[in-house]
C-alpha cells in the first residue's frame, strides 16, 4: 500500500510532489515543535521554583529604558575600539 502511493507520488507532476514536500514538512515541524514543548514542560514541572531569584532590572525600568541603556553601553564599547591605537608588530 505505502510502495503504492510511493511509486504514484513519483509519476506524479511536480505540483503535487511540491504540495507533499510542503505538507509533510509543515506535520513534521509541528510533530517536532510539539514534543519539545511536552518535554520543556514536563523538564520546567521538575525544576520548580528557584530559590534564589537572579537578579533582575528594577521594577520601574520599562523596555525602552532597557534599550537605551544596552543601546549607550553598545556606543560606548564601539567607540572605545575605535579610539584605541593600532600597532602593528613586523618581525
Amino acid at each position: 500500500m505505502i510502495r503504492k502511493f510511493i511509486e504514484k507520488l513519483q509519476n506524479a507532476d511536480e505540483a503535487r510532489k511540491k504540495r507533499w514536500l510542503i505538507g509533510l514538512s509543515a506535520a513534521a515541524m509541528i510533530l517536532i515543535v510539539g514534543l519539545w514543548v511536552i518535554y520543556l514542560n514536563f523538564v520546567l514541572d521538575k525544576i520548580g521554583e528557584p530559590k534564589q531569584e537572579a537578579p533582575s532590572a528594577p521594577s520601574g525600568a520599562g523596555f525602552w529604558q532597557v534599550m537605551r541603556t544596552g543601546a549607550g553601553k553598545a556606543i560606548n564599547y564601539i567607540t572605545g575600539i575605535i579610539g584605541t591605537e593600532r600597532t602593528i608588530i613586523i618581525e
